[in-house]
């Protein structure tokens, strides 16, 4: 009915005067319920007859980076612990280097040039998230422990740790502890200690057998041991486990601050952001044996190198509101931990050259080969104690922070 309005009217309404075009519009409206805008509109694409549809030839336009740099960065990617696009445009640079220096990637050989190193330089944390995405969305399942990061980690209001009012140099630590227990949580199981600089991001993991306080007080004797500057404080989720005689007189003999969180039992802090990394490692199974628990130990060790030489984290600088008055966080430019310890100014010139070339001398292509063997190895031990073979494999993989982690 409204298409035979259309061709009776439009002609009439064309040819017709001022004050006639009025009347025409105004039955047209009245019969259909158009506008008339809707109404005039129709009327003059009735009158010029059916328009030909132009045929638009879609252009292909050519990708802007090679196939080479394509696959190199899919490589990187991996080789990075999964790292998203804004911490990989800051590590590939330090990543490519590695590689080179070990030979495992050489120019003129399996497509890698100069050009597609320049190639792979230039690419924008959007181009590389872009190009990652489909690797992305064919992840693995991350069930670790009943101990999981929290997504109120980045919003909760009491999650303010005591260590927060003294970052302004490296040595103050928040402490977590994650549990790798199986359903049920029953029995003895391992637990990791994941100690993180509030300053510098820098990260220490080591796991014991269980949640004895003389094994968290070995723990600690070790990470004194390893880290590279003095730890001065460190501040524990469980107000229980840090008021243990054992642990303050361990603390007092070394000179080390123990410090409760601000808030009660009842109303427990979530996961931290920093140690969100910890929480991401790709283990399904429970741990209880001293295998098993030397085994993780070993991949902790090569862990740790990967962040703390090759992983960038953000700190958190405040807050800005934009003009409808919602807050968002605002976040310093990305940099290793090694990095920002360096910028730091605790270390003496000796510490810092020996750090420095302790990056070099590390293998990133190597440490993810070494990470992903002894999974498999820890895969292997879970299997016989379950007597059966039908546990899926996995891989260790994303053991980084996510863009919205940050340290501190």
């Amino acid at each position: 009915m409204r298409a035979e309005i259309d061709h009776m009217s439009a002609k009439a309404y064309m040819a017709a005067r001022k004050k006639d075009k009025g009347r025409i519009l105004s039955e047209v409206v009245s019969l259909t319920g158009w506008s008339r805008d809707t109404a005039r509109r129709r009327l003059i694409d009735a009158a010029e007859g059916p328009a030909q549809k132009a045929v638009v030839t879609q252009r292909l336009r050519a990708p802007k980076y090679s196939h080479e740099a394509r696959r190199l960065l899919r490589w990187v990617w991996e080789v990075s612990g999964e790292q998203c696009g804004k911490y990989l445009v800051v590590s590939i640079p330090l990543i490519l280097g590695g590689l080179e220096r070990h030979g495992e990637v050489v120019e003129g050989e399996r497509g890698y040039t100069a050009a597609v190193r320049d190639e792979l330089l230039s690419m924008s944390a959007a181009t590389i998230d872009r190009y990652l995405q489909q690797m992305k969305s064919d992840g693995h399942s991350r069930m670790l422990s009943r101990t999981e990061a929290s997504a109120l980690s980045r919003s909760w209001p009491n999650n303010s740790r005591a260590v927060d009012e003294t970052v302004g140099e490296p040595g103050f630590f928040t402490a977590e502890t994650i549990e790798h227990c199986r359903p049920g949580a029953d029995g003895e199981f391992a637990r990791t200690l994941v100690l993180t600089d509030a300053h510098t991001g820098w990260t220490f993991t080591r796991t014991a057998p269980n949640g004895d306080v003389v094994h968290l007080v070995d723990t600690l004797e070790v990470a004194l041991a390893a880290i590279p500057f003095a730890v001065v404080a460190i501040d524990f989720e469980s107000r229980k486990k840090s008021s243990s005689p054992a642990l303050i007189d361990w603390a007092r003999r070394r000179a080390v601050e123990v410090v409760i969180s601000r808030c009660d039992d009842a109303d427990p802090v979530p996961p931290l952001k920093n140690t969100e990394q910890s929480h991401r490692c790709r283990f399904p199974y429970g741990f209880d044996t001293e295998a098993e628990c030397q085994v993780l130990n070993n991949a902790w060790s090569l862990v740790n190198d990967r962040l703390n030489h090759f992983t960038p984290t953000r700190k958190p600088l405040g807050w800005e509101s934009d003009m409808q008055g919602r807050r968002r966080r605002l976040y310093d430019e990305p940099a290793t931990p090694l990095d920002r310890l360096l910028a730091a100014g605790v270390l003496s010139p000796a510490q810092e050259a020996e750090l420095a070339s302790s990056r070099e001398r590390l293998n990133p292509a190597a440490i993810d080969h070494q990470i992903n063997e002894l999974l498999t190895r820890r895969r292997l031990l879970a299997r016989d104690q379950a007597g059966h073979a039908s546990i899926p494999p996995a891989r260790f993989g994303a053991l980084t922070t996510t863009c919205a982690g940050a340290t501190g």
